[in-house]
């Protein structure tokens, strides 16, 4: 608990709703029922991982939490863009695809919506921890750096001398 409580007001908000998110993809999102005479004689369910944009979100979250648990156990990872950026685009993504989600699937139930509110909570948390680090200047800087150092090649290295004739 003294690591939940050493981390900061973003971090813990992503956390604890992304928990409950993971839970949430294994409620029913999508219901389809058949009544006779107001009594229902079937009823068929799915869950969030159901569909491409479920997958994806399931998968999502997953990624998230494991690189909040690896992060508090103290396992550093050498990654190729820095953790604000990776914050900002996990908790964008994750909310983007929950609501697709919700919005393509028909017969959507209540945990479907609060799927989607978990995952607005995680893209909140994502914002507040982008403010600590000094906010979107920062992610900004971050991001133009990256599409500027995409595009650009390492210089090849000269061919090798050739033996003089003989």
């Amino acid at each position: 608990m003294d690591r939940f409580n050493a981390l900061s007001r973003g971090t813990q908000l992503m956390l604890a709703a992304g928990v409950l998110l993971l839970v949430d993809t294994f409620l029913n999102w999508q219901k389809v029922s058949a009544e006779v005479g107001g009594v229902e004689i079937a009823s068929f369910t799915r869950n969030a991982w159901h569909g491409f944009w479920g997958v994806v979100l399931g998968l999502l979250v997953i990624a998230l939490l494991a690189w909040f648990v690896a992060t508090m156990v103290g396992v550093t990872m050498r990654l190729p863009v820095s953790e604000t950026l990776l914050t900002a685009a996990l908790g964008a993504l994750i909310f983007i695809f929950a609501l697709l989600k919700a919005l393509t699937d028909d017969f959507s139930t209540m945990w479907a919506w609060i799927g989607v509110v978990l995952a607005g909570l995680v893209a909140a948390g994502a914002w507040l921890r982008v403010q600590e680090a000094g906010g979107m200047d920062t992610l900004r800087t971050e991001a133009s750096a990256l599409g500027g150092s995409a595009g650009q090649t390492r210089p090849e290295a000269p061919p090798p001398a050739e033996d003089p004739p003989t």
